[in-house]
């Protein structure tokens, strides 16, 4: 009897949270960018909430469907302006893979997300940053990925990851910066 190496279901949800996430924005930028509009499917697509995704079972809810913490509370959107480098429209709060996001997109530029999840089991930098290296002073446990610019952090049963896009090129330490505030607020 072999034993499975597959990460738990709640590491999976993450990572597919996140490469949809990463997927749909590089799709919804490309849209913009070559339209030339400031507008796209991003801001009406957030503003309805998603159900579970495709591959990702709905399990009631009771492993992180129920999250406290509003991530769009978590980032100023002075912050957020100042992070993107241009007058940011913030989307959100809605729920996605059972855990709940907040989105700040400059139109025509880069694009913030701030997301949250309730468990333990949620928290997995390998699942999606396999660059990742830790960071100091920022939750009980953190991660940055240069590469995915990705800052992540568990504080208590609490998750909250904070992602730039590579398409447009911020100051990670500045990230790690707004991540540090975040913290602050849980």
């Amino acid at each position: 009897m072999s034993t499975s190496s597959r990460a738990p279901l709640g590491l999976r949800a993450a990572g597919l949270f996140l490469a949809t996430v990463a997927f749909a924005t590089a799709a919804c930028s490309g849209a913009a960018a070559g339209a030339g509009s400031p507008t796209g499917t991003a801001a009406t697509t957030a503003a309805t909430p998603a159900s579970t995704p495709a591959g990702v079972p709905d399990t009631g809810g009771s492993t992180g469907g129920s999250v406290a913490v509003d991530p769009c509370g978590l980032v100023a959107n002075a912050d957020a302006d100042a992070l993107l480098g241009g007058s940011a429209v913030r989307t959100g709060p809605t729920e996605e893979a059972r855990g709940v996001a907040c989105k700040w997109n400059v139109p025509g530029g880069p694009d913030l997300l701030v997301a949250v999840w309730q468990g333990k089991q949620f928290y997995g930098p390998d699942m999606t940053n396999p660059g990742w290296k830790p960071v100091s002073n920022l939750g009980d446990q953190s991660y940055e990925d240069a590469a995915t610019q990705t800052v992540g952090f568990i504080k208590g049963t609490t998750v909250v990851v904070l992602y730039v896009p590579a398409l447009d090129t911020i100051d990670l330490a500045a990230l790690e910066n707004l991540a540090r505030g975040a913290a602050a607020k849980l």
